[in-house]
């Protein structure tokens, strides 16, 4: 029996990312062909960093929010974050890199649909 060596940097490597202003969406091309399109909403929501999502079991400041303000999913800019990451960059300001997330269809919130009123407490900061 012989095993078969993946190399997965190679398989998960994307080709390019692209950004649809009008539709407010960011596509991402991955090397073996798989697209992810990623809505401005629910990557804003999806932000990694430590204010966001929380840390050291401490909730983030979008654990608090249920709806964002248009300056906060507004997307201006991205720049990439070695080879697998990207620091979407907000009108509001803020801008924190992540490794890029490998989504389908099936898993994206439409950009009109309200987060979950149990993933996200009805106080604001």
């Amino acid at each position: 029996m012989s095993l078969v060596s993946v190399d997965l940097t190679d398989y998960m490597r994307p080709l390019s990312i692209e950004g649809d202003a009008d539709h407010r969406v960011l596509i991402i091309a991955w090397s073996d062909g798989h697209m992810s399109p990623m809505g401005y909403e629910w990557l804003r929501w999806r932000c990694p960093c430590s204010s966001c999502a929380g840390q050291s079991g401490k909730q983030g400041v979008l654990s608090f929010t249920r709806e964002l303000a248009p300056r906060r999913k507004n997307l201006v800019d991205v720049h990439l974050v070695g080879r697998y990451g990207i620091a979407p960059v907000w009108e509001d300001g803020h801008h924190a890199g992540g490794n890029l997330p490998r989504v389908t269809d099936d898993e994206l919130v439409p950009e009109s649909q309200e987060p979950d009123e149990e993933a996200h407490d009805s106080s604001s900061p």
